[in-house]
């Protein structure tokens, strides 16, 4: 399976505050979904994500992708949890609809997305490091957007910077919008 890892950062490798994104750029967003769209006709693409980043998703789940929740939870405590916050009722539905799925692990995904093309990490931090320390060979391209400036993260990802000179992922496009930047490294 091929992975592809979907990032914004700021200057300290934050990704989070208080469970949400700590900034908001309609470009960012715009660029973000057509990355994890865009799969040849007969294929599709997953996006791959911790509860925490699934809840803080305007639309859940997202449309137009295979959506995976992973966790280390059994279904029957994340099911709970998610009725707690209200989500599970509301949602449940949907899920069906829009092909949202739960996992314990990565090696689940390719048999439920029998023409997959690209399943994207989009977060959180602990999936981030689960897929940097586990499956690093696997991860075929990183798409980073850095957001200059500190931004009273609570959450971080210093493993991806390591990841990146480590694996020596070269850029091979960049855009700016505003003060973000947009690069995407992929292996040479």
């Amino acid at each position: 399976m091929k992975l592809e890892l979907v990032v914004a950062v700021d200057d300290e490798w934050g990704i989070g505050k208080d469970g949400d994104l700590p900034w908001y750029h309609s470009e960012d967003l715009k660029n973000f979904a057509r990355i994890t769209k865009a799969a040849p006709e007969g294929k599709q693409n997953a996006v791959i994500m911790g509860r925490t980043t699934y809840l803080s998703l305007p639309k859940r789940p997202l449309p137009k992708r295979v959506n995976f929740l992973m966790t280390n939870q059994s279904r029957e405590k994340l099911v709970a949890k998610l009725s707690e916050e209200g989500e599970y009722k509301d949602r449940i539905k949907r899920y069906a609809k829009h092909k949202m799925y739960v996992v314990n692990r990565l090696d689940q995904i390719n048999n439920l997305v029998p023409n997959l093309h690209t399943a994207f990490v989009i977060g959180g931090a602990q999936i981030y490091a689960h897929c940097i320390k586990n499956h690093a060979d696997d991860i075929a391209a990183v798409h980073l957007t850095t957001v200059p400036g500190k931004h009273g993260c609570d959450t971080f990802i210093p493993e991806l910077e390591d990841f990146l000179n480590a694996q020596k992922l070269i850029a091979v496009s960049g855009q700016g919008y505003g003060d973000f930047r947009y690069e995407e490294f992929r292996r040479p």
